[in-house]
């Protein structure tokens, strides 16, 4: 049997403190979520550049070695947001070096692909 000091105890309820406490800890723990959440967001935003120039650069690629690389020329384009600049030098075997650059707001990337290619 509980006395009636000890049944006033438990039906008391939280103090003011302790919902204080609750509502501090409950603010930290979605104060941090929020802050994960925009890291988060700005890191897809740079693999999304970083894949669109990759395949902006591959395309590119494409294009030129299409034809088997032999009337492949040096040049440059623009796609959108992005720069591409291609170097191809050589006779037998061929040798080109593409680079795409791009930028969105504070985030850049870029990526330089490689290749020789034999008649």
């Amino acid at each position: 049997m509980v006395s009636g000091a000890a049944r006033v105890l438990c039906e008391r309820g939280l103090s003011i403190v302790e919902v204080l406490v609750a509502q501090l800890l409950l603010l930290v723990g979605v104060l941090a979520l929020s802050s994960t959440a925009s890291v988060v967001a700005s890191r897809l935003e740079s693999a999304e550049l970083e894949t669109r120039v990759r395949v902006a650069a591959e395309a590119q690629l494409e294009r030129l070695l299409a034809d088997g690389g032999s009337g492949a020329v040096s040049g440059r384009a623009q796609r959108g947001a992005l720069q591409l600049e291609w170097s191809v030098s050589g006779g037998d075997p061929r040798h080109i070096v593409l680079t795409a650059r791009g930028k969105i707001g504070r985030h850049a990337a870029a990526d330089t692909l490689e290749t020789r290619v034999s008649r």
